[in-house]
């Protein structure tokens, strides 16, 4: 079995609404292990079970604390699953050995097995309960072409099949009332079918147009009239029109390589997530009915089967650590006549927890790490600003603070990061020079470096190893910066708008390439301002774990050298 952490978010309350803010809490130690293809939330008995294909299991979790209850070994690589109508059975699919198993959630014991009929190997893939006494299943059967199977469910015999194929690992969704089956069809001709299952045999009711779809995962509405697919495109219940698509590719940076979609009825959510090639992945929340965005959450690692609780206040997904779970939006927040921030808790790291997750790893550049109670970044190659963002939510209008300190030989500066965007292709630069305490401000943007503040002399600011304390709000356009408790200066810039991660920064000289910086008691404040009236924001939550080093460096112009700057 291949154990796992399983991680817990907890909510807090904000305002007169229930806003909720990604706060990961760490409960066991576990191996990292691989993704669990599916998820079932069981409501009833505050149970998640989820499919581990690597191990052959289904590994039983509570809701509530997100432990480990126990493991029911299944093999066969168990994919798809669902929960009958009675919430006594969980019948899973069985991918490499050909079967569906049923296991009793009372006593945990498999009861029954089933062997689809039709070509060999038969691969299942998806299986789902649709009216009373039916269960239906789809797979890869050979060369990649299957049917669906219509199964009883009450005496677990295969009835008959559809008369059509289907390609490609399809899967399957099944409305509410039980009466029609959404089969995807991920392989050409890329399509969409609609079957009426209320009666046997099924019969195809609606196809949709040829090539189009490429979807693996599908959810639907309650009335089937909107299908929506793991691409981000939102069919209509005929087949005949896409009514539209979520607005979710402008964030990746890199090739899709995986997706999957869930969708909560009780709030009309869906859930989609998007794990890109370069290993980044995405979890976008939104509205089925506007087909508007409400949250993204951004992680460092790959994620699946976005999954929600039967009242659509919780999300589950799983991560290569195990499961994460962190509450849905609960009203939308365009309709509520209410100021508010970016729904992101205030942001505190000592660093005396090595787990808090800032970058840590080291190369031929630089050497970052948690160290005695503080955050160290050691630079080896001169020449370079070192940057690091903080592992908490982006945000539009906040205060940054933080200790820092040289230990040895003072290098060339450090500092705050605030503004940043993407992979830091923009961001604002808050940095001081010890040697001769000075101050400056830079906005960094994809066209290069803007100088907003020159190098400034400040009394405020303490020489040599000594710590220096400093501090920026963010307010609107208005950017103020302090050191020590004083006030250096406020200035206005509007260079960079909208939400933005936070973060530090270190360098060394030129020609000096060994720089050692220390950091402390790093704190987010978020402001709560007009800038941020009515309107859904989006919201940023990153997994609080160590991260490999990333991009966490670039070659800084010989103009912004201090040494340069001030022997000129």
């Amino acid at each position: 079995m291949i154990k796992r952490y399983y991680l817990n978010i907890v909510p807090f309350l904000l305002l007169l609404f229930v806003f909720l803010t990604p706060l990961f809490l760490r409960l066991g130690y576990s191996d990292e292990g691989s993704l669990y293809f599916d998820l079932v939330i069981d409501d009833t008995r505050q149970r998640i079970y989820a499919a581990d294909s690597a191990s052959g299991s289904v590994d039983v979790i509570s809701i509530n604390t997100l432990e480990l209850i126990t493991t029911v070994s299944v093999g066969g690589e168990p994919r798809g699953m669902d929960i009958d109508p009675t919430g006594n059975e969980l019948a899973v699919a069985l991918y490499s050995s050909g079967e569906i198993v049923f296991i009793d959630l009372s006593t945990l014991i498999i009861t029954d097995r089933i062997v689809p009929a039709g070509a060999s190997p038969n691969r299942p893939i998806d299986v789902l309960y649709g009216r009373p006494g039916r269960l239906y299943s789809v797979g890869d059967g050979g060369s990649g072409i299957d049917r669906i199977h219509i199964f009883d469910s009450v005496t677990k015999s295969e009835i008959s099949s559809s008369s059509e194929i289907v390609r490609g690992e399809p899967r399957i969704a099944i409305t509410v009332d039980g009466n029609d089956l959404f089969v995807s069809e991920h392989f050409s001709p890329n399509k969409l079918y609609r079957y009426n299952i209320s009666t046997e045999p099924i019969t195809r009711t609606h196809s949709s147009p040829h090539g189009p779809v490429n979807s693996s995962v599908i959810a639907i509405s309650p009335d089937g009239e909107k299908i929506y697919t793991s691409v981000a495109q939102i069919w209509s219940g005929d087949l005949s029109t896409q009514l539209g698509s979520f607005d979710v590719f402008n964030d990746l940076t890199s090739t899709m390589v995986d997706n999957d979609i869930g969708y909560a009825y009780a709030k009309d959510r869906v859930f989609l997530s998007i794990t890109e090639e370069n290993g980044t992945s995405h979890l976008f929340e939104l509205d089925g009915s506007t087909f508007q965005r409400l949250r993204s959450y951004r992680f460092d690692h790959p994620i699946k089967a976005p999954r929600s609780n039967q009242s659509g206040t919780k999300i589950f997904i799983s991560t290569p650590n195990g499961i994460l779970s962190f509450p849905a939006t609960l009203e939308i927040a365009a309709f509520l006549p209410t100021i508010y921030n970016n729904y992101c808790r205030d942001f505190f790291d000592d660093f005396s927890n090595p787990a808090s997750g800032w970058s840590v790893g080291e190369d031929i550049y630089v050497r970052s790490e948690y160290l005695n109670g503080e955050y160290r970044v050691l630079s080896k190659q001169g020449g370079y600003f070192y940057l690091f963002r903080a592992p908490t939510c982006d945000g539009v209008n906040y205060t940054v603070e933080m200790d820092a300190r040289w230990q040895g030989t003072p290098g060339s500066s450090y500092g705050i990061l605030f503004g940043i965007g993407g992979n830091f292709s923009s961001y604002y630069l808050f940095d001081i020079n010890t040697d001769v305490r000075q101050f400056r401000l830079y906005r960094r943007d994809p066209s290069g470096f803007t100088q907003i503040v020159a190098p400034t002399y400040s009394p405020a600011i303490n020489s040599g190893g000594i710590v220096n304390h400093l501090k920026v709000t963010r307010d609107g356009d208005r950017i103020i910066l302090y050191a020590n408790g004083s006030l250096l200066g406020s200035w206005l810039d509007n260079g960079i708008i909208g939400l933005g991660g936070v973060g530090l920064l270190s360098s060394s000289y030129a020609g000096n390439p060994t720089s050692d910086a220390r950091f402390d008691n790093f704190s987010v404040s978020y402001l709560f301002t007009n800038a941020e009236a009515a309107g859904v924001v989006e919201v940023t939550g990153e997994n609080h774990e160590p991260r490999n080093l990333e991009n966490h460096f670039e070659p800084a112009p010989f103009s912004l050298d201090w040494q340069e700057s001030f022997q000129n």
